[in-house]
């Protein structure tokens, strides 16, 4: 048996090293991707509860989401954070991307419904407790979040208007405009994903602008508990008002 050299001893050993880190970096990324699915599927299920909120069970609604809220940041994002302590969080970005993406969704509509605004990027931070400058949170996530609260308002919207509550329209319209205006400023210099979100966007203003010239031209001729199924039914091309 051939007996290995001392030199070729010290690469082996070289290369052990090599494969500890490779180990340990894999399994951080792997306890990241958990956490980020954890806190993405959270989240979804405040949206889904936030929806459920009208005049009658809004404030419950609220409190309740607090409470989701809460756990999501003593439960699952601060986990995220004490897996990156010391680590270079930039090689990770892609394993908890997504979960932080959906949680700003979830937030930005929360305070939308709480407040009446929308969420800056300061209430992030705030409700991380971490200084910004030492945040594993980007802008780009704050973006990507933004950009998915389009979807929700305009779903909500709709559904609010079909139980008979259509002042809500136009303010939620003119809050959809005015992300679009921002993204826009963004144009062509965003990465991929922010382009594909901005088109998903454009659709989703288009039809809550829809909604609110149908509701300015025929409104006075449906009843309420139909509007819902006009905006829904309307085309990519706009409201046929003759036929409607």
């Amino acid at each position: 048996m051939t007996e290995i050299s001392p030199p070729n001893e010290r690469i082996l050993a070289v290369f052990g090293e090599i494969q500890k880190e490779l180990d340990t970096k894999h399994d951080r990324a792997e306890r990241l991707v958990k956490l980020s699915r954890d806190l993405t599927i959270q989240s979804k299920r405040i949206i889904f509860l936030l929806h459920r909120a009208n005049k009658e069970s809004r404030e419950q609604v609220l409190d309740e989401a607090e409470k989701k809220f809460t756990f999501l940041k003593d439960a699952i994002l601060t986990k995220i954070r004490d897996e990156l302590v010391g680590q270079d969080w930039y090689q990770f970005k892609h394993t908890y991307s997504p979960g932080i993406q959906e949680f700003v969704e979830a937030l930005s509509f929360y305070v939308y419904l709480k407040e009446g605004r929308l969420l800056h990027l300061g209430d992030v931070h705030e409700r991380l407790s971490v200084e910004p400058d030492k945040e594993f949170f980007t802008h780009h996530d704050f973006i990507l979040g933004l950009a998915d609260l389009t979807g929700e308002l305009m779903r909500f919207v709709i559904s609010t208007v079909a139980s008979g509550h259509v002042e809500k329209l136009r303010d939620i319209c003119l809050i959809l405009q005015q992300i679009n205006q921002g993204f826009m400023l963004i144009g062509n210099q965003g990465t991929r994903e922010v382009t594909r979100k901005m088109t998903t966007l454009r659709e989703s203003v288009m039809k809550v602008e829809r909604a609110c010239y149908f509701l300015h031209i025929r409104g006075s001729e449906m009843p309420q508990h139909l509007f819902a199924g006009a905006f829904e039914n309307a085309d990519d091309e706009g409201i046929d008002l003759e036929e409607s």
